[in-house]
């Protein structure tokens, strides 16, 4: 047999081989090491011992070489040049401290200590490397710092004279891990001894990572103990010489990065990697910075034993390991968080595959991407073996470097987050024999010591898994500007969920298996369910109606320019078209009317007749276009249609009967026989209105007199708390439903509804409604008309409810209503025309996030997955509506119907809506809406929220509006348009570089167009078709060219041009939209240092990467530098 294929296996199974002397020490962490392959171990023991004992003895042809000594210093490695350049953001250098900390007790030689640290410093360079820009190279190096040259000190401090010294040191320990290093400058160690009592002390240490790693700092602590108990006992030095040092590995990597020996591996990631990859879309609480950020928190949770050892045994009987079963389920999880199947996540090995490395100190660890795409129809087996196949290959690959593979891909640049992956999952077998606990100081205990949860994360989450005799650990660190402490709490009670439904249902689909807990569902379904409202029964609204006339007959009910209804008037004449109808017609219940007329006292008469008649109204616009007028008279099968004379001969489409309201109504019957009286069950149909289909056939929302009573009484005792007398306008299309809450909630409480011309400007209709003399109290509106609203410059304290749907409302058009009026009570209504009108409703402040809220009366509100399961809350999910708002369905589709009322799996013998919109649930019982589902944006992998880029555009101080929307390019490929009405002529470079300044690059649109103002449909909302037809310039254009002034700018602009060997740079032009990378920053900066003696951070260049922006940074520097030196420079005089 091949010992080396056999090492594999062994290495591939994660049993953990070694030598004791002339005997081979077996571990593992599984329950039992398979029988075939131990063995195979029993019948090579021989060929073992003597592969590895040859392995220790003597260095092959492979073996690294030393470098020859060199001032300008020494080559960095990949993983380090990539740290490095992470090291100089905000929070990176924290991010990337190692921290150990552990109490002692006994007799401690303190001298011992110090001169076992000397010892480690002196055997280790890298415990003694710093890391420089280098003017020659071009690039920084590491330089090595002679031993005799560094003086290394333990910080020792005496706390047993303090009272509250427990406390004290553990503030003083977590202070030590925050505290950043300075790359150039020694120590990147340190070290501090804290004695508590006589025989007790508290030892700390912090590495950074650029020069150190897990795997090291095991080497690191077992290697001080070594020289401690040697110099204790008087022993000679213990540890051999190293052959070889870090800038050995360092400068051996980029030599075999250079040659062809790792094209084999190479070929295999980028295959890998290959097509677009995958983003994992995790639900932040917000919006993700444009800069990625280090501040983090972590959560502990044991992991149940028995789930433990069930998982341990499921590995084994696969032939996996523990590891692999632990990947496979993060995967699952994810997949339950985001819905997503193909997943890339990450983990670090460590990276010590050639022989020479073992007993090292450095940064050598690597790390392995592994894409896993399964299906949520696969079951945990599947998903397991598929991810043991993809783990074992990338073991066989691992020596290809990870930062040289990001390198290779060409990403594009994102600095909101780490290349590749955003969850990472790390392993540790930490079993009794190989702990710091189980090893000694000479008349010591060496124990662990506890400290604060971590304060930096490296990732959006870090899934640490630590196997001990105490049992699994999970210590999940996250990104604490992305994720709340509960939401992580909540994850990984999810895991231990998941961990459990995996052994009762390993063969069931991942999709069905069930994550949330008993308690969760109840909190979903009944707390999150509490409606914002009295439980309400049937009315009919008519019935309501005529309890207003009975009170106040003489009240006015409708007004309008020169003339008005009252309520006697309005009841009379709707009874005589009511029994017109009826008589003439023989109209019955669920039978249609249709109306098309223009707005007039003629159009709510018409609506009260038909409803009287026993019929329900079906709106046609009469802006419509004549085929869609066609298709709805043909599809509602209306029995009449009501007009008016300037209207009758524009009627071709419609064949029917027709009455001219404004003329023939007059001459009907004045006196209604009291035996006429239709009265509408909750059933019976009250009315349709048409919204736009997917396929492109409009679709008609048949709405009872149930679902329509329910919104208007749940409205009437919601929105108008200390309005005597509520007065509405009515300025909006019939054929759009937010006229339902202004017509029946005015005429349901007594109060008047103003009726605007049909062809009024939008302008001037709000303008006379925010007016005093308006008498109107009460506005619904789209956020669309707000929008117009910005432009007017009203103020109004007569306005004191505005109730605000069918668009996305936002925190800027809150603000825009609070500045007319700003005791003004905005409601914003959530709610498809199927669920009438409005189901959800919230009411927001200024200057936080705007909601929908949680549910009215007799409605219950979901957010599922694709198999109709409850959602976690915060994460993405489709919005369900179930209760009595709801529609009975669309007219004369059945099949539609179907797919779209679905049963109420929560409630039996109900149906619920499949709204299509998405959204999540935040703690507290309230919803956020996150847009269409078929109209999610994704470029490039990443989800888009447009309200953020919105958002983003509206920040720039000429823009008033901005849509942004989705539409292809010529060859088809998604890509985002933003629409912007500005003050000033704008272009769509400037704008981009705007954008760049807040939003990650994956956000800023490629496109910008500017409008004299954004179009509206005759609903009151954006045209997006419209907006489409326009074509603007492209963000990526040229900037035009802006030459240097100034002796700072002439002089960057040649170094730009050295760097990037390109000519005619301007001030405004992109340092990486001109070709800069990573690695050409750092040149940059450092013939800046040289040039200017100026250090600027990383982080100035790729915030705003332009001329212009550096510029002003280095000339603040130099000033600042200049008044300090005249400070310098003079002489005190006494007077």
């Amino acid at each position: 047999m091949n010992i080396k294929e056999l090492l594999k296996k062994i290495r591939q199974s994660e049993i953990d081989l070694s030598l004791s002397g002339d005997d081979l020490q077996v571990s593992s962490d599984m329950l039992a090491i398979p029988p075939v392959l131990l063995e195979e171990i029993r019948t090579h023991k021989k060929m073992i011992i003597d592969f590895l004992k040859s392995r220790n003895s003597k260095h092959d042809d492979d073996s690294i070489p030393a470098v020859v000594h060199s001032e300008q210093g020494y080559v960095l490695s990949s993983s380090q040049r990539r740290l490095w350049i992470l090291s100089q953001f905000d929070g990176g250098n924290i991010a990337y401290n190692i921290p150990g900390v552990y109490v002692f007790e006994g007799d401690l030689n303190i001298g011992a200590l110090a001169h076992a640290f000397s010892g480690l410093i002196e055997r280790h360079e890298n415990l003694r490397t710093v890391f420089r820009g280098s003017e020659e190279a071009e690039e920084v190096r590491q330089f090595i710092l002679p031993f005799e040259s560094v003086d290394f000190k333990i910080d020792y401090q005496d706390f047993r004279a303090v009272a509250d010294r427990d406390e004290v040191v553990k503030e003083l320990v977590a202070a030590e891990f925050r505290r950043p290093f300075e790359l150039g400058s020694y120590p990147l160690l340190r070290a501090g001894l804290y004695q508590l009592s006589d025989h007790q002390w508290v030892f700390s240490y912090v590495v950074h990572h650029i020069v150190s790693d897990g795997w090291s700092m095991g080497v690191l602590i077992r290697e001080l103990l070594l020289l401690y108990n040697a110099y204790v006992a008087g022993a000679a030095m213990p540890l051999a010489p190293l052959r070889i040092q870090y800038k050995d590995y360092a400068a051996w990597q980029q030599s075999e990065l250079s040659g062809d020996q790792l094209h084999i591996h190479k070929n295999y990631w980028m295959d890998q990697f290959s097509g677009q990859l995958p983003v994992l879309d995790l639900p932040v609480k917000g919006l993700r910075p444009a800069v990625k950020t280090y501040n983090g928190g972590v959560v502990f949770k044991m992991i149940d034993a028995e789930l433990t050892k069930g998982l341990r045994l499921l590995c084994q009987e696969e032939g996996g390991t523990l590891f692999m079963g632990l990947v496979a389920l993060m995967n699952v999880l994810l997949y339950h968080y985001t819905g997503q199947e193909d997943i890339i996540v990450g983990s670090p090995i460590a990276g010590r595959e050639h022989a020479d490395l073992e007993g090292q100190i450095g940064f050598y660890v690597n790390t392995l991407a592994l894409r896993n795409r399964f299906s949520g129809k696969d079951s945990y087996l599947e998903v397991f073996r598929s991810v043991k196949g993809i783990t074992l290959d990338a073991y066989d690959h691992q020596v290809y470097p990870f930062d040289k593979l990001v390198e290779e891909l060409n990403l594009k640049r994102d600095m909101s987050r780490n290349p590749l992956f955003d969850v990472l999952i790390d392993f540790d077998s930490l079993k009794t024999d190989s702990s710091p606990e189980s090893q000694s100081l000479t008349e010591l205990k060496v124990r662990n010591y506890m400290v604060e949860e971590s304060s930096a994360s490296k990732f959006d989450l870090t899934f640490y898994f630590n196997d001990s005799d105490a049992g699994l650990g999970l210590s999940l660190e996250y990104n604490s500007d992305l994720f709340d402490r509960i939401f992580i709490e909540t994850l990984c009670s999810h895991f231990e969920r998941l961990l459990a439904a995996v052994l009762s249902s390993a063969g069931l689909p991942v999709a069905e298996l069930d994550i949330l807990t008993a308690a969760e569902k109840e909190h979903q379904l009944i707390d999150f369910n509490v409606p914002q409202g009295p439980d309400l029964s049937y009315q009919p609204l008519l019935g309501i109606f005529a309890e207003q006339v009975r009170k106040n007959p003489e009240g006015i009910a409708l007004s309008m320019p020169g003339r008005s209804v009252t309520y006697q008037e309005l009841d009379v004449l709707s009874d005589q078209l009511a029994f017109y109808l009826h008589q003439t017609y023989d109209i019955k219940a669920n039978e249609l009317v249709g109306i098309e007329l223009e707005r007039t006292e003629w159009m709510v008469i018409a609506i009260l007749g038909i409803l009287k008649s026993g019929a329900a109204y079906a709106p046609i616009d009469p802006a419509y276009p004549k085929s869609r007028k066609g298709f709805l008279s043909t599809d509602t099968g209306i029995r009449v249609l009501i007009t008016q004379t300037n209207h009758i001969f524009d009627l071709d489409y419609f064949s029917g009967p027709v009455f001219a309201i404004d003329v023939q109504l007059a001459g009907l019957k004045a006196v209604i026989p009291e035996s006429f009286k239709a009265i509408a069950g909750s059933s019976d149909l009250a009315y349709v209105i048409y919204t736009s289909g997917s396929t492109g056939i409009p679709k008609g929302c048949a709405i009872s007199h149930g679902s329509l009573s329910n919104y208007i009484q749940w409205a009437n005792s919601h929105y108008f708390d200390g309005i005597p007398a509520v007065c509405f306008g009515l300025y909006t299309s019939l054929s759009f439903d937010l006229t339902v809450t202004s017509i029946f909630c005015a005429l349901t409480q007594g109060g008047r509804l103003f009726i605007y011309e049909q062809y009024e400007e939008l302008s001037a209709i709000l303008r006379h409604s925010f007016s005093a003399s308006s008498g109107i109290n009460s506005i619904k509106l789209t956020p669309s008309h707000i929008n117009v609203l910005k432009y007017l410059e009203l103020s109004s304290a007569t306005v004191s409810v505005a109730i605000v749907g069918g668009e996305a409302l936002t925190e800027e058009q809150v603000g825009i209503l609070k500045k007319i009026n700003p005791s003004i009570r905005i409601y914003n209504e959530y709610g498809p025309t199927e669920a009438t009108v409005g189901c959800m409703v919230s009411e927001p402040n200024e200057g936080v996030p705007v909601l929908i809220g949680k549910p009215i009366s007799n409605t219950r509100t979901y957010l599922l997955n694709d198999r109709l399961g409850l959602c976690p809350s915060g994460t993405t999910g489709e919005i369900y509506i179930s209760g009595s708002g709801l529609a009975k369905g669309y007219l004369n589709d059945e099949t539609l119907t179907m797919l779209k009322f679905l049963p109420d799996p929560y409630a039996p013998d109900a149906l619920m809506y499949k709204t299509g919109d998405l959204g999540k649930w935040l703690s507290d019982g309230n919803m956020v809406y996150l847009g269409r589902k078929d109209d999610q944006v994704k470029i490039n992998g990443y989800r888009i929220e447009v309200g953020e880029v919105v958002h983003g555009l509206q920040q720039h101080a000429d823009v008033e509006l901005a849509v942004v929307l989705l539409n292809p390019d010529e060859s088809g490929a998604q890509q985002l348009v933003a629409y912007v009405v500005g003050s000033r002529d704008l272009s769509g470079a400037e704008l981009r570089s705007h954008l760049m300044n807040s939003l990650p690059v994956y956000m800023v649109p490629f496109q910008y167009v500017q409008v004299e103002s954004i179009p509206l449909t005759i609903n009151g909302k954006v045209d997006q078709q419209a907006l489409l037809k326009l074509k603007g310039e492209d963000g990526d254009q040229k900037v035009a060219y802006v030459a240097p002034e100034t002796e700072v700018e002439i002089k960057l602009v040649a170094l730009w041009e050295q760097v990037l060997h390109k000519e005619n740079i301007g001030l405004k032009d992109n340092f990486f939209e001109l070709g800069g990378d990573s690695l050409k920053v750092i040149q940059l900066i450092s013939k800046i240092a040289a040039t200017f003696q100026v250090q600027i951070n990383i982080q100035t260049v790729f915030k705003e990467a332009t001329i212009a922006h550096i510029s002003e940074n280095i000339t603040f520097i130099l000033d600042q530098k200049k008044i300090q030196q005249d400070r310098d420079g003079l002489v005190a005089i006494d007077l």
